[in-house]
């Protein structure tokens, strides 16, 4: 949750930058780098987030 805030709030941030001159969104200390952590980090929170709320099946006998 806080990972995406803060990727959320550099976008807003940094969106009149980005949307004056788009081309400096590759540069490699900017907006990409945290865009693309801010991916990782919410692609790899989806199976154990998934694993948690999955009820267990409730063993018979």
């Amino acid at each position: 949750m806080a990972m995406t805030a803060d990727t959320l709030g550099n976008w807003y941030a940094n969106w009149s930058w980005l949307h004056a001159d788009w081309t400096r969104l590759p540069h490699p200390v900017g907006m990409l780098p945290i865009t693309l952590f801010g991916l990782f980090v919410l692609v790899s929170a989806l199976p154990p987030a998934r694993a948690l709320t999955t009820p267990r099946p409730v063993p018979v006998g």
